[in-house]
């Protein structure tokens, strides 16, 4: 991420995109996030999600995975619904 964002920093011309920098506004950005994941986690409203590919390939991924569940699970209730009349 540091190359990255070292890369972004030559093409953009800023000079705050330097190491130093980076490795502050991320230290911050640690600091000033963690205690809000902290306080959601406590109430168990946190997913964490491992993003092994790219982003956004992971999070496509994701997305269809949980229309995949969703459509299984509506086909499920609708067979049941089904089976249900045919037993009457």
């Amino acid at each position: 991420m540091e190359k990255r964002l070292l890369e972004r920093g030559k093409a953009s011309g800023r000079i705050d995109d330097n190491i130093e920098a980076i490795k502050k506004r991320f230290t911050t950005f640690v600091a000033e996030t963690k205690p809000v994941i902290e306080h959601f986690e406590e109430q168990n409203k946190v997913v964490k999600v491992k993003f092994i590919h790219f982003p956004l390939n992971s999070f496509k991924r994701l997305i269809l995975r949980n229309l995949l569940k969703k459509s299984l699970n509506n086909l499920r209730k609708s067979l049941i619904l089904s089976s249900n009349q045919i037993n009457k």
